[in-house]
């Protein structure tokens, strides 16, 4: 007969955990405990009823602060309002995961291999993008594998192959065909020498990102790549002759043509003639496409792109990148595209610099993130563009991306450590009546954490 080993809550916590998707290393991280002894708790769990095998959790009433700790309902609730309230009316569902405790205790904004946490934050990052990644994978499931077709648009980068690595088509589930494209040609064509963290060829080769879910999806899914390099070098951009050549060349590549059918718009932010009116619907699958899986970059050295910077910028333009970001006028990427604060929009200076950088990138731009973002209000059980983010480094970027109307992102998920800093963001006066009443839980113990944490979220 079963009998209970462990405290009832704590039990209840690694079982509704466990039936989230995580494991038992995630779950570790998440409370702070041995995985020998969170294993034990799964199977006690298991022994007294609390989930079924596939995991399904039936222990139908959870302690209202552990369905709090788990579905992170007091911080999920809130935040969407505010976004609905303060930000693009339809806005649209959020999904918060835990963060590990270690990953606000760790972070430091200008963290390098020589910093005292460095390894010890990414650690952490790591496992809270898994654990978000898990989530967004069940989340896109949800719309992929309903008996319809669907177009599928992929970014590069680590959170979009921790995504789709988590994507299993089940043999009982009905599935129409699933298209798989790249949103993003290939970065590997000049991979320059990082001095920071490595960067791995299957997150910033977008195309193989694509071939990996296609092959998990089977005989029912196609990959089509984009066959050209992910940006055009500097030294192609001197004479403007030649780089309008070299632009033209590579927009009208093949690959590039089926997917976006038509050239960009010298503003990567206005719309391509492929989303215009016309007399018939475009071919392209850009025009088809009804979900995004996509990270974010923010300015800062932990961001992959950053290691590109080298090859796509000059010296000076590179000078003029760091002093726009230290004055936080440029606050990361959405596809490799730099973005300007909202404050910062106004700046001419600034949009030209942006224009002039932006048009290297042969590859998926704003306009067409907006696009697909808009495509739930029009298809049904679309996606639209589902945005996966880890840590409060990311706040700024999503903040401003979603402060525009029309959005690029139509929903989120992300980690308490990134929603925390979001919410402050958003509306700092209701994020200190928050914190101080139905989310004092969630910053227990903020006096260890880090003070570029405490920055971000301060509490």
């Amino acid at each position: 007969m079963a009998y209970l080993q462990f405290d009832p809550r704590e039990l209840q916590k690694v079982a509704a955990l466990y039936c989230t998707g995580m494991q038992k290393e995630d779950i570790a991280q998440i409370l702070s405990k041995n995985e020998n002894e969170v294993q034990r708790m799964i199977e006690n769990a298991e022994q007294l009823n609390y989930f079924e095998y596939r995991p399904y959790l039936s222990w139908r009433t959870l302690d209202p602060k552990v369905e709090e700790f788990v579905y992170n309902a007091t911080l999920t609730a809130p935040l969407s309002n505010l976004f609905k309230d303060k930000i693009e009316g339809s806005l649209f569902p959020i999904i918060i995961t835990p963060s590990p405790v270690s990953m606000f205790r760790t972070y430091e904004v200008d963290a390098t291999r020589n910093k005292r946490h460095y390894e010890d934050y990414r650690k952490a990052e790591r496992c809270s993008t898994c654990i978000v990644a898990r989530r967004a994978a069940e989340e896109v499931s949800k719309h992929l594998f309903d008996g319809k077709d669907h177009v599928l648009g992929l970014n590069y980068g680590y959170v979009v192959r921790e995504t789709i690595s988590n994507i299993r088509l089940m043999p009982s589930l009905p599935s129409g065909k699933i298209t798989v494209v790249s949103l993003f040609g290939d970065l590997e064509f000049n991979m320059p020498k990082l001095n920071e963290s490595p960067v791995h060829s299957t997150d910033v080769n977008c195309n193989n990102l694509v071939s990996q879910l296609a092959q998990q999806l089977g005989q029912r899914a196609e990959a089509v790549p984009l066959s050209v390099p992910g940006f055009i070098p500097v030294w192609f951009t001197t004479n403007d002759d030649t780089f309008s050549e070299i632009h033209t060349f590579l927009t009208s590549h093949a690959s590039y043509r089926r997917i976006f059918g038509s050239p960009p718009a010298n503003d990567p932010e206005s719309p391509r003639e492929t989303h215009g009116i016309t007399d018939r619907r475009s071919d392209a699958k850009i025009a088809h496409m009804d979900m995004i899986i996509t990270g974010f970059g923010s300015a800062d050295s932990y961001t992959g792109l950053h290691g590109f910077i080298q090859a796509w910028l000059s010296d000076d333009e590179i000078r003029d990148l760091q002093r726009y970001t230290q004055q936080h006028r440029i606050v990361g990427d959405i596809g490799g595209h730099l973005v300007a604060s909202g404050e910062a929009r106004g700046d001419a200076a600034l949009r030209h610099f942006l224009l002039k950088m932006n048009r290297r990138i042969p590859a998926a731009q704003p306009s067409d993130f907006i696009e697909v973002a808009s495509k739930p209000r029009k298809i049904p059980n679309s996606a639209g563009v589902v945005g996966v983010a880890v840590g409060a480094r990311k706040a700024n970027i999503l903040f401003t991306l979603l402060s525009r109307d029309p959005c690029p992102i139509s929903r989120l998920i992300t980690d308490t450590h990134c929603a925390l800093a979001l919410f402050n963001l958003v509306d700092p006066r209701e994020f200190r009546r928050f914190i101080e009443g139905d989310g004092k839980r969630l910053v227990e113990g903020s006096e260890d954490w880090s003070e570029d944490t405490r920055n971000l979220i301060p509490v």
